[in-house]
């Protein structure tokens, strides 16, 4: 790891090189530390130190120290999962211009390139680790709309989506996918819908149910219900707007890359 002694003794080797005295570049200089600053109050820290007017954080050099903030965390998988809901939660909904393509093992509908990959844009020193993971968040939502957008174009009438499994534990990722998509979000009292549905079959089977759609209706209730909040769905419009014009203005440069 490594500690703040090692970043400030660093910048002071470089400091010299940077008597800055142009009041244009130091006010530069200033709004760049400033919108650090606002994430991590290291780099606040090592610019009082040094003196900021003195110091020019380049872009390539703050994205280096960006990554300070995935410094290894001491935690379990789902603790550190629960870190990352937290943070994304605090994150404002566009987490500030970041937007996310999830595309890391291709993707089906409907693009249908298995070679697609992912990527992060938008990002800027005034981002962190909260930010990358609402992008995720939000990524995950703005997949489905893409998905859902030629369904509604041909007349298809969506009235509500169910969330299950794992995420739909998160209420704000539920109230996420209600405000991208547009669509009434149903959570059900039981997340797990794979072993809920064996479990249906199987009181079929041993006649505890006379057949399956009454299983269903004994065996089912959706326990809350989140409508989409209309003062971010401009928010979300923009974004969705991004995140399908990323696609395509990537994929000639990735198509001709080594990868």
């Amino acid at each position: 790891m490594i500690e703040i002694e090692h970043l400030t003794k660093r910048y002071e080797q470089k400091a010299a090189a940077f008597a800055l005295t142009d009041p244009e570049i130091q006010q530069v200089t200033a709004n760049m530390l400033a919108a650090y600053a606002r994430r991590r109050n290291l780099v606040l820290r090592i610019a009082q130190e040094l003196e900021s007017e003195k110091v020019l954080v380049t872009p390539p050099q703050g994205a280096f120290y960006f990554f300070l903030d995935f410094r290894p965390l001491k935690m379990t998988s789902l603790e550190l999962c629960e870190r990352l809901l937290e943070e994304a939660g605090t994150t404002p909904p566009g987490a500030d211009g970041v937007v996310f393509l999830p595309y890391l093992a291709g993707e089906r509908s409907p693009i249908w390139d298995p070679s697609a990959t992912g990527a992060f844009v938008g990002l800027t020193l005034a981002h962190g680790r909260g930010h990358l993971a609402r992008a995720i968040l939000e990524a995950s939502a703005l997949a489905i709309r893409h998905v859902a957008e030629p369904m509604l174009a041909a007349g298809v009438r969506v009235t509500a989506m169910r969330a299950c499994g794992g995420p739909a534990r998160s209420e704000m990722w539920n109230q996420i996918k209600t405000d991208v998509t547009g669509f009434p979000v149903l959570v059900p009292a039981v997340l797990e819908t794979a072993v809920l549905g064996s479990a249906m079959l199987g009181a079929v089977a041993i006649g505890a149910c006379p057949d399956v759609p009454s299983a269903v209706r004994s065996m089912t209730r959706i326990e809350r219900r989140l409508a989409p909040r209309p003062d971010v769905r401009a928010t979300y419009d923009r974004a969705f707007d991004i995140y399908t014009g990323l696609y395509p203005a990537l994929r000639p440069v990735l198509q001709g890359s080594d990868r």
